[in-house]
């Protein structure tokens, strides 16, 4: 925390350096407030409001002595005036980004905590659905075990985006907790289908997996993986058609990197599209039609949580052919965060 903070205040000086020397050069007013105003901002962006103030004493004192160094002869009684004046300005610029800042945090804090209580009974509610689905197998209608399905593919979503929203912000933040462990690739792959085998058999899509002989473990977070593959799956499924075949496959083509590449046969993402897959709440209208529209959190998610364990995520794509998202991980991943 000294480190950081110390490296924060090396930061600061250095930008009141070069500041102070475009305003030895630009010398006019307006500009100057820019330039001043910069340090201050970031200050009570990320520091705090005591840096922000400190920023805008400092600003101050610079403008200061740069005023009575570029002016012969000036005024002393008007030079304070304009230096009082001056922090007045930044004094209230700095509170109103720390009140901005406390505003987002709290709005911030307030969805964690509604989404964090969500989990619980959500949770309840899958497994509940399970256990009934397991039981009545063959003693109520095809219609009511239809109605089952339904309602576990409707609490499983809901279950898959609280856990993406709360995750995302905490991995964006640095303060998701990652763990290492040594995972069998084909037995998560299985539990990987598993999971998703209810949103294939209502759209009538088949799916196949190919797990390389070299490819048989990874040491990484089982859970942000297991999520990351779920997702994939889950949208590659949605633009599907019926009696199309989604594919999961797994490849160490890389020395160190394990592949997970999920192909779809869907109606494929046009090149200007793409920029916008891993922005969050983004929806694409796929060929002039929108196909199971979501909330846009999970590729998200996935691109988040794929940096955190040291990987990334790709995509290759064109109109009409399908797509291939391609999740790539290190084999031994130490992680960003430790648990």
């Amino acid at each position: 925390m000294k480190a950081s903070g110390l490296s924060f205040c090396l930061l600061l000086c250095l930008i009141f350096a070069l500041i102070g020397i475009l305003h030895y050069f630009v010398g006019y007013e307006a500009g100057s407030f820019v330039f001043y105003l910069l340090p201050i901002y970031l200050a009570s962006k990320y520091g705090s409001l005591s840096f922000g103030i400190v920023s805008g004493v400092i600003s101050i004192l610079t403008w200061g002595a740069l005023d009575a160094f570029l002016v012969p002869v000036f005024d002393l009684e008007l030079l304070l005036w304009r230096m009082a004046a001056r922090f007045l300005v930044f004094l209230l610029f700095s509170f109103g980004i720390w009140i901005i800042r406390r505003r987002e945090e709290k709005e911030r804090d307030l969805i964690d905590f509604i989404i964090h209580d969500l989990r619980d009974p959500l949770s309840a509610i899958d497994g509940y659905l399970k256990l009934i689905r397991t039981k009545v197998d063959g003693k109520i209608a095809p219609k009511e075990v239809d109605l089952v399905d339904r309602c576990q593919i409707a609490c499983s979503r809901m279950k898959t985006l609280v856990n993406s929203i709360l995750d995302l912000s905490r991995l964006e933040s640095s303060i998701m907790p990652v763990r290492t462990d040594r995972v069998d690739i084909p037995v998560l792959v299985n539990a990987v289908i598993k999971e998703v085998s209810v949103f294939a058999e209502r759209d009538k899509v088949n799916l196949e997996e190919l797990c390389e002989s070299g490819a048989s473990c990874i040491s990484t977070d089982r859970e942000l993986l297991f999520r990351m593959l779920v997702n994939l799956l889950s949208n590659a499924i949605k633009v599907s058609a019926h009696g199309d075949t989604v594919t999961l496959h797994v490849s160490e083509t890389t020395p160190g990197y394990v592949n997970f590449d999920v192909k779809d046969h869907g109606p494929g993402i046009s090149p200007l599209d793409q920029k916008k897959l891993f922005v969050k709440f983004s929806q694409l209208d796929l060929w002039g039609k929108e196909i199971h529209k979501g909330s846009g959190m999970g590729l998200a998610f996935v691109r988040s949580a794929a940096k955190a364990l040291g990987g990334g995520v790709t995509v290759e794509s064109f109109p009409g052919e399908g797509t291939i998202f391609k999740l790539k991980l290190p084999t031994y991943s130490l992680g960003i965060r430790g648990r």
